[in-house]
């Protein structure tokens, strides 16, 4: 077999010494080096892994309810948290990698990311999992600044382009694994279905930490810091198998040595990315292909493809999983073969065909999903999936394979890693943004929120085109010095062998696509910066140069142009205002569009405000009709405690001021358990005989609320009035959730109540307000900035139930903040002018934390004589051990079922501000917001008392007021003295044993 390089001549092209017989797994240190390079390009895998998992788990059942199924704003944190980690990565990251070597900075990012990993994979709250994803971000970043730039710099001259191109590439084969991952562990009834996935995150890590010493560092950064020996040991060992003076060494020693060398002399600091108009050339293309690679529509598929899926209707874990998984093998074939044929094909076709192809897949992809949302047709929805790899296809053979390497090779050696640093700064800022407008977007304008992405398609079309330059078939020296114009002429004359090929060369292709500049100066012009659509090829064939063909000269025209009008960014500075401007514009756009389409930009209908209270109740109350109400607590099937403290306060209480007219039922509502839940659930309802359990997967606002409507327009009971017989005698059905083992006929509710589990409610003050209210077309609750009612709890007139669960309408809108959802139906309703927007925002949702929209105190005028005389009775007697005393109710003394003991935030009493207050200042500091809660050290308690508000005052100015519905805050010290304080006011307390 002939070595590597021996027959170099001083006649051979710089093309020719690098040639060689055979496969290039036939020669032992090639297939080794490439075996080596595998530890830095699964960087890119683990990156994968990491980035997608999210999407896994959020079709992982487990994992929602561990976590209080998460909302859209937790959705964009627990994917942005990652970005923002890799955001803070990158200042270190050059510096690491410049100062340390490459593989140091493999090395620093492999553990931490290992050990964010295993936080993930351990951890127990919300918190603890934020925390892991922000240091899998950092650590991933460190170890993605270095890979690459080791990749390329240590890789053999014709297998660089095809390896750093296959580095970003394999970013879809951790998608795949987690994807996968995720689809084999689902079915596991337990918290391993998503500590699996997570714990899978480090086995990268463990690989490269265990390998990486084996790899040699750089052979160009090894003479950046003077080890030249070292370097061209590395060259020689690796690249031409160990033989002495082997002219490929040579020559690439000698290239990297000059144009080191020539770099040096320009600065290697921040500044100098902007400084020369060759570096603006590059960080022009640089920053726009990192732009497009987040903003031309795959993150919203990407992050949030179980959304747009749920879109179409293709809504169990399975078939989400399933295809998230088929799309991501999908997209590494057609990502790696474009990578293994990217310098026989060019970057600039690549390029162009996949932004052609992006733009033709995305507006159908739009397309598509706008006729399902209208018509549901089945047909319209196979092509959204269709379109999806199409558009994933496209992506892929562009952006995924030359996202890093194109970056990589135009950049000079000291700017390399700044100039790569600065790409993923700019991906990771685009990606931040998509995270966060993405989900809020698309739950507003569904399909709609794509048209904007397919008209920045075009944008992208066309900024290609225009300024994307061919690289193919040149060292990392030579393509470096392709941009920096007439500078690069003596640069590269210090690298080549034979100064006068370069020349000529440079003078052949020079006159071939550029004109000579008048007055006889004859020098040739290669570039200056701004021809970003001219192709050149000096390293390749003679004659190998673009044909500018006649229909193209108008658009050239129009390019040069448009390039150099005075106004069109040069400078660092109007370049840096200029992608200011364009982040603000989209951004603008973005939320100008959302704003336009919103429903909720204009105020609802105002019937009712209660700040000019009237008295309460009215004289005729007596004389009405008693009301049916059918009050469903949406509840998950964790929240055990929570159902136990509903049933033993306020479902015991009476439903009605008057006694014998209640015709309330309380129950609770939960979607589908899962794993041992079912079980327990199973045993709680068989005691207390009060769980509805609708058909549907547990979730919040993914249509649970529309599920609950539907099935009490068809299910829900409740008991007829009394004194009127005839009632029974029209509905004679026993009702499905009686608890009772008295069959009675029951009729359908006038109301039905949607009521969280972490509200309290009022049943007698609750049935008194609705009884005064319209019994047809009226919408119950507290209006939130007049634009839909509170989700704690709201009630809708049973003709807008009927409406609710058999309008086509409804159906296709059942997604999103279901609160909001709620009143985009109202608005949609056939007489949705007739519908009663009842707002009674004095009497709901007296919130005890300070700050809410809700908020105004806790306590109320009519309270503040029992409240005193409760403290004043809480000391007299010892209660008995691990209990919580009620004496203070009309119920006599008993141990609640709850103790100290138990595992719970909710049973701890109210501590004052000081231990030291009397009774009236301790009372005064229960009103969260007043100055006694707010008593400083320094402070003299009694002047602060002697200044406090009067009750009237107080209620004047909405700090208190009566309440029908309290939202309590579930992990709030004291929230326990809260509800002791609903319950004294009603003058029941804990329901005995």
């Amino acid at each position: 077999m002939v070595p590597l390089g021996a027959n170099f001549s001083p006649d051979d092209t710089p093309l020719d010494i690098v040639l060689y017989s055979g496969r290039w797994y036939q020669h032992r240190h090639l297939l080794i080096l490439n075996m080596m390079l595998v530890i830095p390009l699964i960087t890119s895998y683990a990156n994968g892994y990491d980035g997608s998992m999210m999407n896994g788990l959020q079709s992982v059942d487990e994992w929602k309810e561990y976590f209080g199924h998460p909302t859209s704003r937790e959705l964009g944190l627990f994917n942005a948290i990652q970005s923002i980690g890799a955001l803070a990565a990158i200042p270190p990251a050059p510096f690491l990698s410049d100062r340390y070597g490459r593989r140091a900075g493999i090395l620093a990012g492999a553990i931490i990311t290992l050990a964010g990993a295993i936080t993930q994979t351990l951890t127990t709250n919300l918190s603890t999992f934020v925390v892991a994803r922000f240091m899998i971000g950092f650590g991933t970043t460190l170890a993605m600044m270095a890979s690459p730039l080791l990749i390329s710099e240590l890789a053999y001259p014709t297998h660089r382009a095809p390896l750093t191109a296959l580095y970003n590439s394999l970013w879809f084969s951790g998608q795949i694994v987690a994807g996968w991952s995720t689809f084999g562990t689902f079915r596991i009834p337990n918290d391993w279905s998503w500590r699996i996935p997570s714990a899978l995150q480090g086995v990268a890590s463990v690989l490269q930490l265990v390998f990486v010493w084996f790899i040699p560092d750089s052979p160009r950064w090894l003479v950046s810091v003077g080890r030249d020996q070292e370097a061209r040991d590395v060259l020689k060992k690796w690249h031409a198998g160990g033989e002495d003076n082997n002219g490929l060494v040579q020559f690439e020693y000698q290239e990297i040595k000059n144009a080191l060398a020539a770099e040096s002399k320009r600065g290697s600091a921040w500044i100098d990315l902007f400084r020369t108009p060759g570096n603006r050339r590059r960080m022009r293309i640089i920053l726009a292909i990192a732009l497009f690679s987040q903003w031309s529509g795959n993150g919203l598929i990407s992050y949030y493809l179980e959304r747009v899926l749920s879109g179409i209707h293709i809504e169990s874990s399975r078939d989400q999983t399933l295809i998230n998984g088929c799309i991501a093998i999908w997209n590494l074939l057609w990502a790696a073969g474009a990578a293994m044929f990217v310098d026989r094909l060019g970057r600039r076709k690549l390029f162009l065909t996949s932004n052609i192809g992006m733009l033709i897949g995305f507006s159908m992809l739009t397309t598509c999903a706008g006729i399902y949302e209208k018509s549901r047709a089945a047909q319209a929805g196979h092509g959204v999936i269709a379109s999806l790899f199409l558009y994933q296809a496209a992506y892929a053979i562009g952006y995924t394979p030359l996202l890093v390497s194109y970056t990589v090779e135009i950049l000079p050696f000291f700017l390399r890693a700044k100039g790569l640093a600065m790409m993923y700064f700019c991906v990771t800022s685009a990606l931040i943004f998509n995270q966060y407008t993405n989900p809020v977007a698309l739950e507003a304008l569904k399909w709609k929120y794509y048209l904007i992405y397919t008209v920045w398609l075009v944008f992208e079309l066309i900024f290609i085109y225009f300024f994307a330059v061919e690289t193919r078939n040149r060292s990392l020296e030579e393509t470096a010095a392709l941009f920096d114009g007439d500078v690069a002429l003596p640069d590269m004359v210090a690298m080549e062998p034979r100064p006068e090929l370069v020349v000529d060369q440079v003078s052949l292709q020079s006159s071939k696509v550029s004109s000579v500049p008048e007055g006889g100066d004859h020098k040739p012009r290669v570039f200056d910066g701004r021809e970003g659509f001219q192709l050149y090829d000096l390293g390749g064939k003679a004659g190998s140069h673009m044909h500018i063909h006649s229909y193209t000269t108008t658009a050239l025209d129009t390019g040069y142009f448009l390039i150099r009008q005075w106004w069109f960014p040069t400078r660092p500075l109007t370049i840096a205002v200029s992608v200011c401007v364009l982040a603000a514009f989209i951004t603008s756009l973005v939320f100008g569009i959302i704003y336009y389409v919103n429903s909720f930009k204009v105020a609802l209908p105002w019937r009712r405000y209660c700040y000019e209270t009237a008295p309460f109740p009215p004289a005729n109350y007596s004389t009405l009709a008693p009301v049916g109400v059918f009050l469903g607590v949406l509840t998950i099937a964790s929240g055990y405690e929570r159902r136990m403290m509903i049933r033993e306060s306020y479902a015991a209480h009476p439903a009605s001021r008057i006694p014998g007219t209640e015709r309330t039922i309380v129950r609770f509502i939960m979607g589908l358990p899962t794993g041992p839940d079912v079980q327990s659930i199973q045993i709680e309802n068989d005691i207390y005989n009060d769980i509805i359990v609708l058909p549907i997967k547990e979730n919040m606002n993914d249509g649970k609320s529309f599920r609950y409507f539907e099935w009490a327009y068809h299910h829900a009971l409740v008991p007829p009035p009394a004194g009127l017989p005839e009632l029974n005698n029209r509905t004679v059905v026993l009702a499905p959730h009686d608890p009772t083992t008295t069959s009675r006929g029951w009729v359908q509710p006038d109301y039905v109540l949607k009521v969280d589990d972490d509200s309290f409610v009022m049943l007698g003050e609750i049935e008194a307000r609705l009884r005064v209210t319209p019994r047809s077309l009226t919408y119950w609750g507290y209006v939130v900035k007049k634009k839909f009612m509170g989700g704690e709890s709201y009630a809708l007139s049973f003709d807008l139930v009927q409406y609710v669960a058999t309008s086509t309408h409804v159906r296709a809108q059942i997604r999103g903040e279901e609160d909001q959802v709620t009143a985009r139906w109202m608005k949609a309703h056939p007489r949705a002018s007739e519908i009663v927007w009842w707002g009674e925002r004095c009497w709901v949702y007296d919130h005890p934390k300070a700050g809410t929209v809700y908020s105004k105190g806790f306590l109320f005028p009519s309270e503040i004589e029992r409240v005193r005389t409760f403290e004043a009775t809480r000391d007299q007697g010892e209660p008995q051990e691990g209990a919580v005393d009620v004496r203070w109710s009309s119920v006599s003394t008993y141990p609640h079922r709850y103790t100290y003991k138990t595992a719970t935030h909710w049973p701890t009493r109210y501590v004052p501000p000081r231990s030291n207050l009397s009774l009236p200042h301790a009372m005064e500091a229960l009103i969260e917001g007043s100055g006694m809660s707010l008593l400083g050290p320094d402070q003299d308690p009694r002047t602060v008392y002697d200044q406090r508000e009067s009750w009237e005052e107080k209620f004047r100015g909405a700090k208190v007021g009566g309440s029908v519905v309290v939202h309590y805050v579930k992990r709030r010290e004291w929230w326990l003295e809260c509800v002791e304080v609903l319950l004294g006011g009603m003058g029941v307390g804990l329901r005995p044993r």
